[in-house]
């Protein structure tokens, strides 16, 4: 069996340390930034040989352990789990997130692909051909997972049902290493010995492209400017290549191996030089910065963006798992108008003990982006009025914290007056912090006579087609495509892709978007909107709920099973007085289903929910209840979220000018949490206390019970870093004729 010098190193990496391959450097521009700093986190197992690492759906980090057999979990607060893997000495390789909401792991020398759901359930799946040494993988734009399989020099493909659809030889018969998603629909790959980067078609039409220098070719990743970005292992070097196939190479300033490069959650690509140590920092210019790893000789090998915003990696010789701020975290609001009759503003929270500045930059329709710079107090909230800065037109927004090692939290409110109506509605949404390329949105309607309206932002530098398809309550699914411009937004009225429907979303692209939905009904007297998630996860929570009440409240809970399988799907209810079991259906494949909770609790009830399916899901929940000086009915809508976190940011608020604001706490856990909760003001901190929320219930605050009359920003952290909770926060004013509720930004 033939056996690839790439093969060799990674035999070689257990037993002697990894092979060290220096060669002299270049004179590349260096960037001597202050470093940030670093935490390390040590595997339980020693030896383990951490490998390869990716941000899973559930907000943790999940990674390879060559030797140890295993794939680890761990918290973005340093918690470590490890599962074994049934087969022994499998050498797990590259791991990635699936369309399904599993983790998929190559076995190099098990010679089989690996599933393993959030829950650490893992199931094997062989390979037609012995010992193919399956290595790199990626889930593909048609839905299913592609593998590199060294030993026979072909690209595979399984499905999330654990079936090899096909194995496609490469023209260069040299090992393929690594595969990826590119901007053209096509996934591209690298030769370990061939000196080409390889592209592939869904229908396995091969293209290969030769590197002018001459060597290896290791890692590979699709930047947010659509392009693909390689490391050189033996060459000092990071490549670029274009979807059209030109190459640029970009010599780094400190020779060394290089090994995984990834886009990082700040916009830049980021790679690891094992030979010497350090975690590096690449623009889309050839700038570079280095970082070095406390832990000598620590040898890493793996990166990836956790979903905090950092940057994490493996240390295959340190034996941890380690982790960063990056200095430039962003977050993305696709949806805003100042035009139509709306109002607009930003609310940006920093909940840092220093000032901190940021550059928004508004992605207006039709012309160019418009920036502004602005500081915030420590511990406070800011408000930004985006027609200050662009007018009365449509567009998207971008917000970069510029200072170093700070993070922050954003959201948008948008307001308007529907015609005839006596007062105003509004709706609003926390940012997103990484566009994707795979998104879902449970909620979306075009029945009823709701308006139905899907936002998608575009903030890379390349054109995005965007496959959309509208999982129809009661019907098949229906597949559209929509083209959205380079650094741009556009928007999509839902019914005329599918009717008057009840429909959940779901939208993948060649290059990272971020959509949003909204809704509005009664000729606009009332509307909601809401992002989405990118991954389907067995579990959701949903905080805010109520039935009754003086304002006759509704509560819904959208589900969606995007899975090609039908689907088991079970509803429990966390109120103030404890548990209560909901309703179980089994869902169709790639179908929406609604439940409406007031069938199934007591009026005058507060509710949190959990949604749980057999298999991966995606649950959001809208509210209607009646007021105003009309009575009328008015909504708002949220996402859920798949797991329980440690910390919570929420922007806005405000118990000024009418306004109420209630903190939304629900501990799905079967033991008590405390929590504490500070409201952060334009000046700083308002109001600071600690509460116990009691086992699998909810609890809610009211800001204005603690005597603030201004804007506030919330902040709730378990006064325990072992301990979670979900928190939404919602809004009303008008005599509640008017009403906004979101998730905020977490991290553990």
């Amino acid at each position: 069996m033939k056996k690839s010098n790439w093969a060799i190193m990674i035999s070689l990496l257990t037993a002697t340390g990894l092979l060290l391959l220096m060669m002299s450097g270049f004179a590349a521009a260096r960037d001597t930034a202050a470093l940030p700093a670093m935490t390390e986190y040590p595997i339980p197992t020693a030896g383990a040989n951490s490998w390869r690492i990716t941000s899973g759906p559930d907000g943790a980090l999940w990674f390879t352990e060559w030797t140890g057999n295993s794939i680890g979990r761990i918290s973005t607060g340093g918690t470590v789990t490890e599962y074994p893997i049934p087969t022994a000495n499998s050498n797990p390789g590259v791991i990635t997130t699936g369309p399904d909401g599993a983790l998929w792991f190559t076995e190099w020398n098990g010679n089989k692909i690996g599933k393993i759901t959030t829950d650490g359930t893992i199931t094997e799946y062989p390979l037609p051909v012995a010992a193919s040494r399956p290595y790199g993988i990626a889930a593909g734009p048609d839905g299913a997972l592609w593998f590199t399989e060294q030993s026979t020099d072909t690209i595979g493909r399984i499905t999330t049902e654990g079936t090899v659809t096909a194995e496609y030889p490469i023209p260069t018969a040299t090992s393929p290493v690594c595969i990826t998603n590119g901007a053209d629909g096509a996934l591209w790959f690298t030769n370990n010995n061939g000196n080409v980067i390889g592209r592939i078609t869904t229908t396995g039409a091969v293209t290969e492209f030769p590197v002018p220098t001459a060597g290896s070719t290791n890692s590979i990743a699709m930047g947010q400017d659509g392009n693909l970005w390689f490391t050189e292992l033996n060459n000092n070097q990071i490549g670029r290549i274009t979807p059209s196939g030109t190459v640029t190479e970009f010599p780094v300033p400190t020779a060394g191996t290089l090994f995984e490069i990834i886009s990082g959650p700040d916009g830049a690509l980021w790679y690891a030089n094992n030979a010497n140590n350090l975690i590096c920092r690449m623009t889309i210019t050839g700038a570079v910065t280095e970082y070095t790893i406390p832990t000598a000789n620590s040898q890493p090998a793996g990166l990836a963006s956790g979903s905090n915003g950092d940057v994490w990696f493996t240390e295959t010789n340190g034996n941890n798992i380690g982790t960063f701020s990056t200095s430039r975290p962003s977050w993305f609001l696709p949806e805003g108008s100042t035009a139509w009759g709306y109002d607009c503003y930003i609310s940006l929270e920093n909940p840092n003990n220093v000032d901190v500045n940021c550059t928004i930059t508004y992605m207006p329709t039709g012309t160019p982006n418009i920036n502004r710079n602005v500081s915030i107090p420590a511990m406070s909230q800011l408000t930004v009025n985006p027609r200050d800065d662009v007018g009365d037109i449509d567009f998207s927004t971008r917000v970069v914290c510029t200072t170093d090692g700070r993070s922050i939290a954003v959201d948008r409110t948008m307001s308007w007056t529907g015609p005839g109506a006596p007062s105003q509605e509004s709706h609003c949404s926390v940012g997103v912090s990484t566009p994707a390329t795979s998104w879902y949105l449970a909620e979306g309607s075009t029945n009823w006579g709701f308006e139905c309206w899907l936002l998608i932002q575009n903030p890379t530098a390349y054109d995005a087609d965007c496959t959309v398809t509208y999982m129809i309550e009661n019907e098949g699914p229906v597949t559209v495509e929509h083209p959205v411009l380079a650094q741009s937004r556009a928007t999509f009225n839902v019914s005329a892709d599918i009717g008057s429907k009840d429909a959940s979303i779901r939208v993948l692209s060649n290059v990272p978007v971020i959509p949003e939905r909204a809704m509005y009904r009664n000729a606009r007297r009332e509307g909601h909107d809401s992002i989405g998630t990118m991954y389907p996860t067995r579990d959701y929570y949903l905080a805010e709920g109520a039935v009754g009440w003086d304002s006759n409240f509704e509560t819904y809970v959208l589900v969606q099973n995007p899975q090609s399988t039908p689907n088991n799907v079970t509803l429990t209810y966390q109120t103030d007085s404890g548990e209560v079991a909901g309703p179980a259906v089994t869902m169709p494949p790639n179908s929406r289903d609604t439940f409406l909770l007031n069938l199934d609790l007591p009026a005058n009830t507060n509710v949190s929910t959990h949604v749980h399916g057999d298999e991966p899901i995606i649950a959001e929940r809208a509210m209607y209840w009646n007021g105003g000086p009309d009575n009328a009915q008015v909504c708002h809508d949220s996402i859920g979220l798949p797991t329980a976190h440690n910390v919570f940011y929420l922007p806005d608020g405000q118990t000024s000018e009418g306004r109420e604001t209630w903190t939304l706490i629900q501990n799905p856990d079967n033991t008590n949490v405390e929590v504490r909760i500070r409201y952060m003001t334009p000046t700083g901190v308002g109001a600071d206390f600690t509460e116990i929320i009691p086992a699998n219930s909810r609890k809610t605050f009211n800001m204005a019970n603690t005597g603030i009359n201004s804007r506030a920003s919330v902040l709730v952290n378990c006064t325990d870093p072992a301990r979670k909770v979900m928190v939404e926060r919602a809004m009303y004013w008008n005599n509640r004729g008017a009403g906004t509720d979101t998730i905020g930004g977490y991290s553990d």
